[in-house]
């Protein structure tokens, strides 16, 4: 029998739960990310199977923790994409091979694809109601409607790694831990140490690294599990101290060593910005000198004019919002604050050594 409802899935007494994924190994949006949150078990396997091909478009993943099933479902091969129909279509007919192989008797299905996915609930329903009909009558089917999601609490102590001493580091610095400040002055951080450890994509405000949103979210549940406040410099000060001896080796000693004169340069960076301009037209200028930096990290020796019209390039959530003229402002500010350099040609490039 197919059923309706609304709400928290994880909280769904079904024998078994629908996880939508990626291929990536992330587990960053969504319903997804509630699911990294309650079963962290099945997120280390659902990484490894992403890694070793065990999980594919069509090719489902079950895994079993807390004597819950969870079968874990692709609905993207790159986080960034949209969900193609396509993909629940074949999903669905693995989906209804496992429920048959391990003889489920319940289970609970997300809206597949929608939300993050993009895809329209309307289109969506009658496919899983007719991909699933044929097996209705021998098993409870909990299907839940689009719906404002619920977070679950965190269960275990959160994993820390460098990359969480890094953001850390930047919330204690700015004194925010806004996305965007963070995801800026991370960019920045990796330009000054000319370092690959996060890699930066075009993406609609600029260049972004979607491992750090990932570690964003892990370093406030690791603030919220040890009741910390992201809010407040005293304490973000105080739960770097925490981590950084939690996590104290050799390795982390010389990876802090090294990146914190990149890192505290970046960070004033931003606060020259909210100073200079206050802090909403400071998350548009750093997103504006972000942006030329990553311009001509990809095509060094730029002309001014060649600098503008990449910009308008850009894959910007919306473009007409930037002028020409607070480009070249952009270009200016990155001239004084010596983070790039014009040749006896007037072209532009990044400085190969920067004062710290």
């Amino acid at each position: 029998m197919i059923n309706y409802t609304t709400g928290n899935l994880l909280a769904s007494d079904k024998e078994a739960l629908v996880n939508t994924v990626n291929l990536d190994g992330f587990m960053g949006k969504g319903i997804a990310y509630q699911f990294k949150r309650q079963f962290p078990k099945n997120n280390e396997a659902y990484i490894k199977a992403c890694k070793n091909k065990e999980i594919s478009i069509g090719k489902l993943f079950p895994f079993k923790e807390d004597e819950k099933i969870i079968i874990n479902f692709p609905t993207k091969d790159k986080w960034r994409e949209k969900t193609k129909i396509e993909y629940i279509e074949s999903g669905l007919a693995s989906l209804k091979d496992i429920i048959q192989k391990h003889k489920i008797a319940s289970i609970a299905i997300p809206p597949l694809g929608c939300g993050n996915g993009g895809l329209s609930w309307s289109i969506v329903k009658p496919i899983i109601e007719n991909r699933l009909k044929d097996i209705q009558d021998k098993i409870d089917i909990l299907i839940y409607e689009p719906a404002q999601g619920f977070l679950p609490p965190v269960k275990s102590v959160p994993k820390t790694t460098i990359s969480h001493l890094l953001v850390l580091a930047c919330i204690k610095n700015l004194g925010t831990a806004h996305p965007l400040a963070i995801q800026k002055a991370l960019f920045f951080t990796m330009v000054f140490a000319k370092s690959n450890f996060f890699n930066f994509i075009e993406y609609k405000h600029g260049p972004y690294s979607h491992p750090i949103e990932i570690v964003l979210r892990e370093v406030n549940e690791f603030l919220n599990f040890y009741n910390f406040s992201s809010e407040d410099k005293e304490e973000a000060s105080s739960a770097l101290n925490f981590l950084y001896k939690k996590m104290l080796s050799k390795k982390i000693e010389e990876q802090s060593y090294f990146y914190a004169p990149f890192l505290k340069k970046s960070c004033h960076l931003y606060i020259y910005l909210v100073k200079a301009y206050g802090k909403k037209d400071a998350n548009k200028k750093i997103e504006i000198i972000a942006t030329i930096t990553h311009i001509l990290q990809k095509a060094q020796y730029l002309s001014e004019k060649d600098i503008i019209d990449l910009f308008f390039k850009y894959p910007k959530e919306d473009i007409s919002i930037f002028k020409k003229e607070e480009i070249i402002e952009g270009i200016n500010i990155l001239e004084q604050k010596n983070i790039i350099e014009k040749d006896l040609l007037n072209n532009y490039s990044i400085k190969e050594t920067f004062v710290l």
